[in-house]
């Protein structure tokens, strides 16, 4: 694709003797502006129309539209280039606009006329294909991202969404191999993110050590990676915590997910998540932790079974009041939940507070949605006691 210093250079050669020194100083000075993405390049650009009429200024100026995110400015700029001439990547850049404005039918039309023009330019293909994944037509998007490779082998971009497609339609070990290409060519840490994610959530890869040892190879390059950009990821290191847990290395979870919580940049989704996790790590330890780390969690959402947690954290310090407070929110929110423990707990509440006949009625809502020997065991119990 054309850049915009070969643009200045290409027009360079029209322009009059007369006129040379001050269109360089201009194109200059437009070259600058546009590489600070100034608007003010738009003056300069006009100027230039000044001193010669061509149809690659307009293509200049649509850029700089793009960048402003005028995409009806970018059509009509690439309209007027294309009334002098036409260009593969006029008709591109009017394709990639009239997409930006969701008018797919004239994209593809567009990005038909650019290929018919040069069908050698891999990034047509590549902006094409992008626009086919948005109207969900990924095998003809797959077609023309396998075409960006076969011109351009390196071209990074095509095996990400190639990688991506893949992972969509659950189709790991595809996904997988776009990836690992993807990584060899960029070593992007979002690319050794998915590798970490296919593996974890797949058994179908083959590969030649303990799966879990490789998810956090590559988890830890994407976190070693991001590090040195400064860019964090809350979702990489609770992928990291969840390996761990299978591996059974708590301790270094728990690490992941205080990082979590104590991190202002962490998606409030996962900070909520850590919470709930570490409430349940650290309940056998320190019930009042484990409370603090429930209440903070059901600040940000109030999902039933954090009450329940709550509620089970209260029965312990034998606080039963507030355990059934708690208990009967988890239900109150969604009784149709399977809140088998909720159940459990409210009846040995009320067990504690000597209703035996509720305590009965509660467990025997747990048995119904599960037959855990926890709970047929205190039902035998409470059947004694009533008798």
């Amino acid at each position: 694709m054309v850049t915009i210093s070969q643009l200045f250079k290409k027009i360079s050669y029209l322009v009059t003797k007369e006129d040379k020194n001050r269109y360089i100083q201009i194109s200059e000075d437009a070259l600058n502006l546009f590489k600070q993405k100034s608007p003010k390049v738009l003056g300069l650009i006009n100027d230039i129309k000044k001193i010669i009429r061509h149809y690659d200024l307009y293509y200049f100026e649509a850029i700089v539209y793009s960048y402003l995110e005028n995409h009806e400015k970018v059509i009509e700029s690439c309209k007027k280039g294309l009334g002098i001439k036409e260009t593969y990547y006029l008709y591109d850049r009017i394709a990639i606009a009239y997409h930006q404005l969701e008018q797919y039918d004239l994209a593809l039309e567009m990005f038909d006329k650019a290929i018919k023009l040069d069908d050698s330019i891999f990034e047509i293909y590549y902006d094409k294909a992008i626009t086919l994944i948005d109207l969900h037509k990924d095998e003809e998007a797959i077609k023309l991202l396998n075409k960006v490779i076969a011109i351009n082998p390196d071209y990074s971009n095509a095996y990400k969404e190639i990688a991506f497609i893949f992972f969509e339609m659950k189709n790991y070990n595809k996904s997988y191999s776009s990836f690992i290409e993807y990584v060899r060519l960029t070593n992007e840490h979002k690319g050794y993110y998915y590798l970490a994610l296919i593996l974890y959530e797949s058994d179908e890869i083959e590969i030649e050590i303990d799966k879990y040892i490789q998810i956090l190879t590559y988890i830890n390059k994407a976190i070693s990676i991001s590090k040195e950009k400064n860019i964090f990821k809350s979702y990489y290191f609770m992928l990291k915590a969840d390996t761990l847990l299978v591996l059974y290395r708590e301790k270094e979870a728990d690490f992941c997910y205080k990082i979590v919580i104590n991190n202002p940049e962490s998606d409030i989704e996962d900070i909520e998540e850590a919470l709930s996790f570490l409430s349940y790590r650290v309940f056998n330890k320190d019930k009042e932790l484990a409370l603090d780390y429930i209440n903070r969690a059901i600040d940000i959402s109030k999902e039933s079974w954090y009450f329940t947690q709550k509620g089970r954290i209260f029965y312990h310090l034998k606080k039963y009041d507030e355990a059934i407070m708690n208990l009967q929110k988890a239900l109150d929110i969604n009784s149709s939940l399977e809140l088998e423990d909720t159940y459990y707990y409210i009846s040995l509440v009320k067990f504690r507070k000597n209703n035996i006949n509720q305590a009965l009625f509660y467990i025997n809502e747990a048995i119904k949605i599960q037959k855990e020997k926890k709970f047929i065991n205190l039902k035998k119990y409470l059947e004694r006691l009533q008798q």
